[in-house]
């Protein structure tokens, strides 16, 4: 690896080191040109290696591991560490989860793990823990996500610009086409409760300045054995449009 970036740093300088040597006269925009010609080459060598290295592995692997390996070649995925670890910014995981996170992105099988889950008792799988409805880890991921953009609201905002669980449509009587109003009669022994639909983030101002933004979280495992036959993005493209039919029209009256 030294040896690589040793290579590629005197490609780059090339034009500069020329002109040190009193071989040619400097010029900016060559040494610019230069350097931008030679990181699209080392680019483009990098993703011919990784994806030799990618075909190797699926080789190997059964048709779920392949299938996740070819969505880490679709444009805008494969990159699982979204921030630069840094105990200032509090992005800093720990080496079990590094090691989790990785073998889960290229589809190997996780180290250590239970035997059987821990809300139904069937035998326990990556798959199975991110569709099990009693196991808990899908409403724990839904609410972790929910309070990451939270706190990145409130960083970007003022805290009171932002509330958690806000009512879509806070009007009562306004109806939809279907002629409900997105409300629920719920009995209970304190007497009779309204429940409308509600988002899981509101932030106000966010695109205009009297406006309220409502965002509504949906986990979705793009790889679980139902979608085995869809794309990803048609999966989560799905995912999208559910959201937009129950909530779009309430949004917007």
């Amino acid at each position: 690896m030294a040896n690589l970036n040793y290579q590629t740093s005197t490609c780059e300088c090339s034009h500069l080191l020329d002109s040190l040597k009193n071989r040619e006269m400097f010029d900016s925009a060559c040494h610019t040109n230069t350097m931008a010609a030679v990181r699209g080459r080392i680019k483009e060598e990098k993703v011919v290696k990784a994806d030799k290295i990618l075909d190797g592995l699926k080789s190997k692997m059964d048709k779920f591991g392949a299938r996740k390996l070819d969505y880490l070649r679709v444009k805008g995925t494969g990159t699982w560490l979204a921030a630069t670890p840094s105990n200032l910014c509090g992005t800093v995981i720990l080496a079990v989860e590094f090691r989790d996170e990785l073998r889960d992105c290229y589809g190997f099988e996780m180290l250590n793990d239970p035997s059987h889950c821990d809300g139904c008792c069937s035998k326990l799988s990556a798959t199975h823990a991110l569709s099990c409805k009693k196991g808990g880890l899908i409403h724990a991921r839904h609410d972790k996500s929910r309070d990451s953009l939270g706190c990145l609201a409130c960083a970007g905002f003022q805290p009171s610009n932002v509330c958690d669980e806000p009512q879509i449509n806070p009007c009562h009587g306004i109806g939809r086409k279907d002629g409900s109003n997105g409300e629920t009669l719920i009995e209970s022994n304190s007497g009779t409760e309204i429940t409308a639909d509600r988002g899981d983030l509101l932030i106000r101002s966010f695109w205009d300045r009297n406006a309220n933004y409502i965002i509504d979280v949906r986990i979705c495992d793009v790889n679980h054995v139902s979608y085995h036959l869809r794309k990803p993005a048609a999966v989560i493209k799905s995912a999208e449009g559910v959201k937009k039919r129950k909530y779009l029209e309430p949004c917007l009256t």
